[in-house]
């Protein structure tokens, strides 16, 4: 049954992070409008922390769109 409950929990675990991380790459979402130029649309107030997801996942979305 311990054996079990540890399974199930690493599931759940891995299942929560792929989610989140799911949720903060839609958080991001840049609109490319052609080859060389993409619109980031923020919406309110942006502070220092409020950007800071977006200077993670901002650098890799723009990648994978070249």
């Amino acid at each position: 049954m311990v054996e079990f409950s540890k399974r199930y929990d690493d599931l759940m675990n891995n299942r929560l992070d792929a989610q989140q991380s799911l949720i903060e790459e839609l958080n991001a979402p840049i609109i490319k409008l052609n080859s060389s130029i993409g619109v980031l649309p923020l919406i309110g107030d942006v502070d220092t922390h409020g950007f800071s997801p977006y200077r993670t996942t901002f650098p890799i979305n723009v990648l994978s769109l070249m």
